[in-house]
């Protein structure tokens, strides 16, 4: 019986000395499946993770940190988890409820061909390359551009030239801005999975919902790579126009530079 006070006592000691814990757990939707790729981590804060394939995550909260932990995914309504819920350090099991999208009805002429909305831009030398290990939380980055017409969009195009992994998954997004805030309006992400090879291509992406473009309305279209193989190397053809890009967690810093990944945009004007 006298051990069982420093038993206690060592037990604690991992909480006070490092002051952090240690959380981890499993992201369902409302149907009891599993969620791939939920952002998890707290507002304007550096401190996040991404839940893996199979929607299991864990994360070290440092010490100071008591705001509700943000759950949040393109797909699902953003989640809330209070201090007194999560800090305990138990496993969690966090529900995220469906985020409910109209889509709009609309109609394309037979004789309507698509027309490019916003192209790649002069090719420039180089590159935009991402290595190592994709990962959900790595940068996005793509053109912002705004529509003079509204659009249905029929295809999107990157202008790969090299990619070492034996596979990797890139994962599109397209966000409308309101005021200062970028929103995303697709129902999920748009994945799709590269192959290895020395040889330039052009992927050729067709969303399978509707993506409707509202003419004056800005958009911002992103490319990453969420998931890989192994380790290796992508090489994205770059064009000599402003590009923007952020880390993929809660709320990331938008950065603009000089050179953006080859995408273009085509679509049926309505």
């Amino acid at each position: 019986m006298k051990q069982l006070p420093i038993i206690m006592i060592f037990a604690a000691m991992p909480i006070i000395g490092f002051g952090q814990t240690t959380i981890s757990g499993n992201v369902l939707n409302e149907r009891g499946e599993t969620i791939e790729y939920v952002s998890i981590g707290f507002n304007r804060d550096s401190v996040g993770t991404i839940s893996d394939g199979n929607g299991h995550f864990s994360l070290k909260i440092p010490k100071g940190r008591t705001n509700e932990l943000v759950f949040s995914h393109v797909s699902y309504l953003p989640t809330e988890i209070p201090f007194e819920t999560y800090y305990t350090g138990n496993e969690l099991t966090i529900v995220l409820k469906d985020k409910m999208i109209v889509l709009p009805e609309v109609s394309v002429g037979k004789s309507s061909k698509p027309k490019t909305i916003e192209g790649r831009g002069m090719p420039m030398p180089g590159s935009c390359v991402l290595t190592g290990r994709g990962t959900p939380d790595g940068p996005e980055g793509g053109p912002m551009f705004t529509v003079d017409k509204d659009y249905i969009i029929s295809n999107i195009t990157l202008k790969i030239q090299k990619c070492t992994y034996k596979e990797c998954k890139l994962s599109f997004n397209l966000y409308e801005r309101q005021d200062s805030q970028l929103v995303n309006v697709l129902q999920k992400p748009i994945y799709q999975t590269v192959q290895q090879s020395k040889k330039d291509f052009t992927l050729d992406v067709e969303p399978t919902d509707i993506l409707l473009l509202k003419h004056g309305t800005e958009y911002y279209l992103s490319v990453s790579m969420v998931d890989s193989d192994g380790e290796g190397t992508l090489m994205i053809g770059a064009s000599a126009k402003s590009g923007y890009f952020r880390k993929g967690l809660i709320n990331g810093e938008i950065k603009k530079v000089p050179v953006c990944p080859a995408i273009s945009v085509k679509g049926n004007e309505l």
